[in-house]
């Protein structure tokens, strides 16, 4: 169950059935939300926001092109993980 058993506090309030549907529900909210856009667009504006920034720091541990790659990869995490979460809830439900 998304590794909810890995913490006590949130395994014992899961176990009252009211509060185990609340949070599904919610789960359920945040990932169509972020499945319609809203968190690859986050990405992609504060990206493009630090990004002059992160270029001409002469002084960073990285490179251009590992910050690009980094970009990609979470833009990929933003497409894919709603789509994980929304199977996982409706498998939760049954």
């Amino acid at each position: 169950m998304l590794r909810t058993s890995d913490n006590v506090l949130v395994r014992r309030l899961l176990e009252h059935p009211d509060l185990h549907g609340y949070y599904l529900q919610a789960l359920e909210t945040c990932a169509r939300i972020a499945r319609d856009g809203w968190l690859e667009q986050e990405i992609v504006t504060r990206a493009n926001l630090i990004r002059a920034a992160a270029y001409a720091d002469d002084r960073k541990q990285y490179s251009n092109e590992a910050f690009e790659s980094g970009i990609a990869f979470l833009r990929t995490f933003a497409q894919d993980r709603p789509g994980f979460v929304l199977a996982e809830v409706e498998r939760l439900r049954r």
